[in-house]
């Protein structure tokens, strides 16, 4: 069970049976900039600014993890331990030096650079409102969990978080530090795919698996996509099978891809003719 409390601008949150204990504190001060207090059980008490980067994504995480948490309570089909479980993995990722801290970082170094719209901003309000944080954020739990011989948990982090994402990532993919979902709607990746770094991945995007006779291919163990680094894949973009998409290729929006792509390729969709008006 999860309790948040409110009480004259003091933040905190107390998670049962977990391994992190995590506390905001703040006063309102007009001419100094907040203080969080943030404190990780075994490790030392940090005075980190409220605007800083780390300490809003510590606090964006622990909102996005019981939003989680409530949709799997609600439905009731986990059991308290199924629930506890997915708890603990929550809140092992919660911390400044997790993994997912560190690729989370990496994915925001990554839209700074390109992203016209984040210009290079340090705002945290600006960034933590970009698709690819909550996108992360959940597919670096699921992913754990189905590593670590949970595969049923993991599928349920990974399928329940669409309905606050708009993206469903499998949790057996591979998603590299260091990648951009521009949005996350409609985005599916399947189970066996790879994403390479520095990629950007936008709206409704398919990496999938065939059926039939193609759906394999004798010297490839996986059925889907595996999409190498700096790649970029439009808008509706279809990539499916045991395909490779080579570094720095480009996938038009709305193409379809079967195919392997070379390094540098680009695949285009033929756009529609444009007709004049009708008088």
């Amino acid at each position: 069970m999860i309790n948040i409390y409110t009480s004259n601008f003091t933040y905190g949150l107390y998670s049962k049976n977990s391994d992190n204990i995590i506390n905001f504190n703040s006063k309102r001060n007009t001419n100094k900039t907040k203080k969080a207090s943030i404190s990780f059980k075994g490790s030392n008490v940090q005075e980190l600014e409220q605007n800083d980067l780390s300490s809003s994504i510590l606090r964006y995480m622990t909102g996005m993890k019981n939003r989680l948490i409530t949709i799997l309570e609600q439905e009731g089909l986990l059991t308290i331990k199924d629930i506890e479980k997915i708890t603990k993995a929550f809140d092992e990722e919660i911390n400044p030096n997790s993994t997912t801290m560190q690729h989370m970082l990496e994915d925001i170094e990554f839209m700074k650079s390109t992203s016209k719209l984040l210009n290079n901003s340090d705002d945290p309000k600006m960034i933590l409102a970009q698709d690819t944080v909550p996108v992360r954020f959940y597919y670096e739990v699921a992913h754990k969990l189905y590593n670590n011989n949970e595969q049923a948990l993991g599928m349920q982090v990974a399928k329940k978080s669409t309905q606050i994402t708009g993206a469903q990532i499998y949790p057996g993919a591979k998603i590299e530090p260091g990648v951009m979902f521009s949005h996350g709607i409609g985005v599916v990746i399947g189970n066996t795919a790879h994403v390479g770094a520095k990629s950007t991945i936008y709206q409704n995007v398919t990496l999938g698996r065939r059926s039939g006779p193609n759906a394999m291919q004798a010297n490839r163990d996986f059925r889907h996509p595996q999409v190498e680094n700096g790649t970029t894949i439009g808008a509706g973009a279809i990539l499916l099978g045991p395909i490779i998409i080579k570094d720095n290729a480009k996938v038009g929006a709305g193409a379809i891809v079967t195919h392997d792509m070379p390094e540098g390729s680009v695949a285009r969709y033929k756009a529609s003719d444009i007709y004049p008006a009708i008088s």
